[in-house]
């Protein structure tokens, strides 16, 4: 028996052998180029990347292969319109040289600039090269065979294929260099088409010593091409520094459609920048007053993201009458971050009138109270990521049954346990449950048959589990073996596969 499963093993790997590696050096420049930017693209953040790489950073990998790929990649503007501007001090100087090398390959292509304190940790030590290695000179790849890799990069790593992007021992600010002295200076009226501005320092007392900065790069904007903006600080207080509006500013928020404010700076409320949004994104431990929130709303008609963190003041108690603003093509709506009473989530989602428009939710609160139910009537939630903490599972189970159209869970259990009981009783077999598709878990304490008895009677054919603990009531922990054959596609992850909840999905999908 054995044997015969063997040849069939075999049989099965010979048809489903790994294809076999395609030239792509006979394909036209330009789609080359777009072949570049379109796998290579993701990795062009390396100072905001969690994870350390063995490989060369995009796009400067692709200036050792061979002379094509060089030749290409050096005539490709898009490849090079992210910027990377430091504001630590010890890492300015060096950086500013990769950052102007960038800019002037980029030429008038809509820039994408990422303005950061202090990059993370790499094993490349790009900002701790000696000078000697910024050298304008740099010899030639051997362009013998275009599909071979080349493990000789030369010794300019940062014109011409840096490898990384930190000050690698970690150094704090307390250089007495300016980092105003080593910022790459844009041309007057540059394409941007986004910023990322973010700092740990967003406080009265140091926050005004890199706003100048901001301002600088936002000042050099050509108006009507910034499309989007995130400010990203560290205020204890909440906003401590608000952008305030100008005609100046005013031109450059307009044709914003994505903005993302956490903690420390932002722009006025009443400004621009919150009009024709489709994603939105605020939180922090800033307050914000009911009517600015309503206000935000009815500006941004079009919103496909939402995502809401801040707490409201001023509220009118709920029994008022109100006119909700129709939101038909809400996508994602994200209240995860604070625990709010039944009470709370009226509040915030009795302004807002969903379409049909299939709906994400990150909700955390009870789930047994009338509000979620009346929202769950009238918005089409197929996508639901809840935290448990403070609220049953028995809660959730009745939501579901209730939500026809869901097709995803996710659940944080907060460290609790999740035990589905109503799948696991002795009347279940007379029962229908709602089916759901895919269900991610997270921080749950589970009972391994009472998460089988769920995945059958709701038709899971999807399950991924990262911190999980799951056993077995008599017998102690689960293998893991066991725990892969619940679903035809399950995952465990790992510890550093780690996310943030509204972003842990994204990373297994």
């Amino acid at each position: 028996m054995a044997k015969k499963l063997k040849l069939k093993l075999k049989a099965s790997n010979e048809v489903h052998a790994p294809p076999l590696p395609i030239n792509l050096s006979p394909l036209p420049t330009e789609v080359l180029a777009y072949i570049f930017q379109l796998v290579l693209l993701p990795r062009s953040q390396p100072c905001f990347s969690d994870n350390y790489s063995e490989t060369l950073n995009y796009p400067e990998v692709l200036l050792w292969v061979c002379s094509r790929w060089r030749h290409v990649a050096l005539t490709s503007p898009n490849l090079w319109s992210h910027i990377d501007i430091v504001l630590s001090s010890s890492a300015s100087q060096r950086a500013s040289k990769r950052a102007e090398a960038f800019l002037e390959r980029a030429g008038r292509c809509p820039l994408d600039i990422y303005i950061f304190e202090k990059p993370r940790r790499s094993r490349w030590p790009l900002f701790d090269r000696s000078d000697d290695e910024l050298s304008e000179q740099q010899s030639e790849p051997d362009d013998s065979d275009c599909s071979k890799d080349s493990n000789e990069y030369g010794s300019d790593l940062l014109t011409d294929g840096s490898h990384g992007s930190d000050d690698a021992h970690g150094s704090d600010d307390s250089s007495e260099l300016d980092v105003f002295d080593f910022l790459p200076q844009l041309p007057g009226h540059a394409l941007v088409k986004s910023i990322q501005f973010v700092t740990s320092t967003c406080d009265f007392i140091y926050g005004s010593r890199y706003l100048p900065v901001l301002k600088y790069y936002l000042a050099n904007c050509s108006p009507g091409t910034l499309t989007k903006l995130v400010l990203q600080g560290n205020a204890d207080d909440g906003v401590n520094f608000i952008i305030r509006a100008s005609e100046q500013s005013e031109a450059l928020w307009l044709p914003i459609t994505t903005l993302h404010v956490s903690g420390g700076i932002c722009p006025s409320y009443e400004g621009a920048a919150f009009r024709g949004l489709t994603d939105l994104r605020l939180s922090g431990r800033d307050y914000i007053h009911e009517s600015q929130f309503v206000n935000i709303l009815r500006w941004s008609p079009k919103l496909r993201i939402f995502q809401f963190y801040l707490k409201m003041t001023a509220a009118s108690i709920v029994i008022t009458p109100v006119e909700p603003i129709h939101l038909n093509d809400l996508e994602v709506l994200d209240l995860i971050e604070n625990r709010l009473k039944g009470a709370e989530f009226e509040m915030l989602t009795r302004w807002i009138a969903v379409g049909q428009t299939p709906l994400r939710l990150f909700l955390w609160c009870p789930l047994d109270s009338k509000p979620v139910k009346k929202f769950f009537r009238r918005a089409n939630v197929v996508e639901l990521h809840v935290r448990l903490h403070g609220t049953s599972v028995d809660s959730l189970e009745k939501l579901l049954n209730r939500s026809s159209k869901l097709r995803m869970l996710a659940v944080d259990g907060y460290g609790g346990q999740f035990e589905p009981k109503s799948e696991t009783s002795s009347d279940d077999s007379t029962r229908s449950f709602t089916p759901i598709d895919t269900l991610h878990l997270r921080f749950c304490d589970i009972q391994f048959d009472s998460l089988q008895r769920m995945i059958q009677a709701r038709s899971i054919h999807t399950l991924t589990m990262w911190s999980c603990s799951v056993i077995k009531e008599k017998y102690g922990d689960t293998s893991r073996e066991e725990i892969l054959g619940l679903c035809s596609n399950t995952k465990v992850l790992t510890r550093k596969e780690f996310t943030e909840m509204e972003n842990w999905i994204k990373c297994i999908t």
